[in-house]
């Protein structure tokens, strides 16, 4: 409970420090839960078809503007193998934005 108080304190810190907008950074690693559903597709070998659930969740990470930064941000490299989610995000019909690159 008090963790949460704190992290709590934080967001509110960052967001009145930031003039009320939060870092995208910060914006995607809070939903990076989110990505739960597609652990199986996104982290191991061989890949496999993602879920509906999977790509519903992907879309709306794309929505929030973090699709870019979980390929590009070295911070997510432990966590997503990247040629399984580039496979992922073609196998659900989502693109990588164009100013995203296309290797590390």
């Amino acid at each position: 409970m008090a963790r949460s108080a704190v992290l709590s304190m934080c967001v509110v810190l960052v967001m009145v420090v930031g003039g009320g907008a939060m870092p995208q950074k910060l914006i995607c690693s809070a939903k990076l839960y989110m990505l739960a559903p597609c652990d199986p597709v996104i982290k191991e070998v061989p890949w496999s078809a993602p879920s509906t659930l999977c790509c519903s969740n992907l879309r709306a990470q794309e929505e929030e503007g973090c699709i870019c930064p979980y390929l590009q941000d070295p911070v997510y490299y432990g966590y997503i193998n990247r040629p399984n989610l580039l496979k992922t995000l073609a196998s659900c019909g989502l693109f990588i934005p164009p100013a995203c690159p296309t290797t590390y």
